[in-house]
């Protein structure tokens, strides 16, 4: 019997440009297991699985990035990334992203992003609570995978955040982990010590 759903609350994944935002809002998201579990109280939400079962094709070796450049603290200024400019909305944040299985959590709430040269601007909305970030961004595009750093100029003593991206049409991926080195590659897994996490974005403007 399928239990009611269990809203689940995850905070800050130090995720991007969410390009970080899962380090600058807490969201909700709804998760949904293959197998149900009781989850011990009822909710208006429940508890369901969004993997992706592919192909039992075999994990290539992990490709390690192609420029000497691995910590976040590195990451370079580039011209900004026409790819990126616009409007980004999230659409799945997931926990498990291989070729063998993708596992995300549908959110509940609406992130919005906005690219405009350097400048970036992350809105969240939950019901009536509406949050907004003014943040820079610096890309650094003659790398292989491109990468990021995220500052908040009103916050000049917190940490940067930094992480891999590709657009590829109109959709956005980003890869971001915790620690001071760089994600080698959009993948994310159960129990990673890095707790990697992969976003997925959709162009809206």
């Amino acid at each position: 019997t399928r239990v009611p759903w269990v809203r689940i609350a995850v905070s800050a994944v130090a995720a991007l440009v969410a390009f970080g935002i899962a380090a600058i809002f807490p969201y909700t998201f709804r998760d949904k297991p293959e197998v149900y579990a009781t989850s011990g109280g009822a909710s208006r939400h429940a508890e369901q699985d969004f993997s992706e079962p592919s192909e039992p094709n075999p994990e290539p070796p992990k490709r390690k990035p192609t420029s000497v450049i691995g910590e976040k603290s590195a990451v370079r200024d580039d011209a900004a990334d026409e790819a990126l400019q616009g409007v980004w909305e999230m659409t799945r944040f997931y926990t498990e992203y291989t070729l063998g299985k993708k596992r995300y959590l549908l959110l509940t709430s609406k992130i919005r992003m906005t690219i405009r040269g350097s400048e970036l601007v992350i809105e969240s909305e939950n019901g009536d609570e509406k949050k907004s970030t003014s943040l820079r961004l610096v890309t650094e595009t003659n790398r292989s995978p491109r990468a990021f750093l995220q500052t908040n100029p009103a916050k000049p003593d917190a940490k940067p955040f930094a992480g891999i991206y590709k657009v590829e049409g109109d959709v956005l991926l980003i890869a971001t982990q915790e620690g001071d080195e760089l994600p080698d590659a959009f993948e994310a897994k159960e129990n990673d010590p890095n707790r990697r996490r992969v976003e997925e974005y959709v162009r809206v403007h």
